[in-house]
């Protein structure tokens, strides 16, 4: 008896020491991955040093993993916020599960032989993000409740002029519903033109969508009717320095002020997509995008009608409420080959009844005050409209320049998921990280931060949108240094997509333009551009 308890205490002893070297092997190893990123930031490693601090992060990347990761922790290194995006994009371009049943939108289909690698050319299964909710399933509930989300089955689209369709065989009831054909009333952008050319190709168009988490805060609190969004609008606007940028969601519910869920270890938080779409042509090599079968307008005579279309994938927005990023994270992917397809933009958009000049940084050559050029801009005679015709973009550095790391990241992910798919042939593979904003900047930092003019090149394409900072004046339109992200009472001028989704924070809605802008009468229809209404919302951003 003394013997086997002998024997056993030797044993106890043995694993735990042998265990204590392992934990402590892997926090000597923690310690040196940290302080190795550290050095990274300080921009004190070699090139060669660089490139293997990157594989180890990519190398940690489960690309089998379904479910939305949690969020990042605070203080998070740029490569670890480059992981989290990649895992977003993983997790939300998974198949989804059988949508036929109720229940199903949102989750992964766990099935062994459909997972983010098994996407292929030959197989174009719709993706988690795509079933998430339409605006137009939102935010024409105006006088009926919301129906609860464990009850949706495929989307009924519902706006206050119902379309019709062309042919008979048309279904409105496919997940990519592209009811937007415009970047915020700035542009009208084309692709697939041939690079450099500004004529030909295709009009890009999107949608915008909100996951589960989001519809139902917005479905228990009754904001998708707008008297009621804008009752609470009001409330927040006067409580944001006590609830601007945090995740006292249920605290402010009771105020009725807005302030969406946090992402935490039970809940992956509010999150907004934003895609934009191309219909493809002979120049374009089909096998490289992800395509699907999507739900367009297009006026016939003076009715709306839907039609449906192959398109691919060209742009994708992901932004997502954290615990310890609660201003939003923001990632931004596109196309490998949106820019030598040839992309241009049209931001001639006419302007009655808005007053001269609208839009752009400038105003009689100047930005600020300070003598600028203007490099796509002219205004027609009368200084009433801008008159600029079509611009082709050709680099990727005229719109957001992807950072040193970002690429060497970017290009290990791909082969990654080249060599773990089927026949190498995932179209993943041909869609590449933009950049990632967690952290409200200022404009005065701006140089020291990447990512602060983050930008898509198909989602804003337009000289304004891709410089964006601060706000629109309210008269004029010139962009303006002001305050446009609050968190727990500090502000700063935020610049690219935080900053743009910035001034919905200010203006009550927690950095949602679906929930500011609310109530949809129609659909967008291919080759009109915005009305003048719509132009008129995004002037209402008030002048600081």
């Amino acid at each position: 008896m003394k013997t086997n308890l002998l024997i056993t205490a030797l044993l106890f002893v043995f694993f735990s020491c042998k265990q204590g070297k392992e934990n402590q092997k892997k926090l000597h190893e923690t310690d040196r991955i940290i302080s190795e990123t550290t050095k990274a930031q300080k921009f004190e490693l070699t090139l060669a040093e660089e490139k293997q601090l990157v594989s180890e992060f990519v190398n940690s990347i489960d690309f089998n993993k379904s479910s939305v990761p949690n969020g990042p922790a605070k203080d998070a290194s740029k490569l670890a916020l480059y992981k989290l995006a990649w895992e977003q994009f993983i997790a939300l371009n998974w198949p989804v599960a059988d949508v036929n049943e109720a229940g199903n939108r949102g989750k992964p289909n766990m099935s062994v032989d459909s997972t983010f690698l098994s996407v292929t050319p030959s197989k174009l299964p719709t993706t988690v993000w795509s079933t998430y909710a339409s605006k137009a399933e939102v935010f024409n509930y105006q006088t009926d409740s919301l129906p609860a989300w464990n009850t949706l089955k495929r989307p009924i689209y519902q706006y206050t002029h119902q379309p019709t369709r062309i042919i008979e065989s048309d279904r409105f009831d496919l997940f990519n519903n592209l009811d937007e054909n415009n970047e915020i009333a700035e542009a009208v952008v084309f692709g697939g033109a041939g690079k450099g050319n500004t004529t030909g190709g295709n009009q890009i168009l999107y949608e915008a969508k909100i996951n589960e988490a989001e519809y139902s805060y917005l479905r228990a609190n009754n904001l998708q009717n707008s008297a009621t969004a804008n009752n609470w609008a009001k409330n927040t606007v006067k409580k944001l320095s006590t609830f601007g940028g945090t995740c006292l969601s249920e605290e402010a519910a009771k105020q009725e002020i807005v302030c969406f869920p946090c992402a935490d270890e039970n809940n992956e938080g509010a999150i907004e997509i934003k895609a934009a779409w191309r219909k493809l042509n002979a120049n374009d090599n089909k096998e490289r995008y992800y395509i699907q079968n999507v739900v367009v307008y297009k006026k016939v005579g003076n009715k709306v009608k839907y039609t449906n279309q192959d398109y691919g994938l060209v742009g994708l927005h992901i932004i997502r409420k954290t615990k310890n990023y609660p201003t939003f994270i923001f990632t931004t992917f596109n196309h490998v080959d949106n820019l030598d397809s040839g992309i241009y933009y049209n931001n001639s958009i006419a302007l009655e009844g808005v007053k001269p000049p609208y839009y752009q940084y400038y105003k009689n050559g100047t930005m600020n005050g300070e003598p600028a050029e203007v490099p796509d801009v002219t205004f027609n005679p009368e200084h009433t409209y801008i008159e600029t015709g079509n611009i082709a973009v050709k680099t990727q550095e005229e719109i957001h320049k992807i950072p040193a790391t970002l690429g060497l990241f970017n290009t290990a992910v791909q082969e990654q998921i080249k060599n773990k798919s089927k026949n190498n042939k995932s179209v993943w593979q041909y869609y590449e990280l933009l950049g990632v904003q967690a952290v409200p900047t200022d404009l005065k930092d701006a140089a020291s931060d990447e990512s602060y003019y983050l930008a898509n090149n198909v989602i804003e394409t337009d000289y304004t949108l891709r410089r964006f900072t601060g706000a629109f004046a309210q008269s004029t339109g010139i962009l303006l240094h002001a305050a446009n992200v609050n968190r727990k009472g500090e502000t700063v001028s935020a610049g690219g997509c935080m900053g743009c989704h910035g001034n919905q924070q200010v203006n009550g809605s927690d950095f949602s333009f679906l929930l500011g802008n609310g109530y949809i009468s129609s659909p967008d229809t291919l080759g009109v551009p915005p009305n003048v209404r719509v132009v008129q919302q995004i002037l209402k951003m008030a002048e600081k």
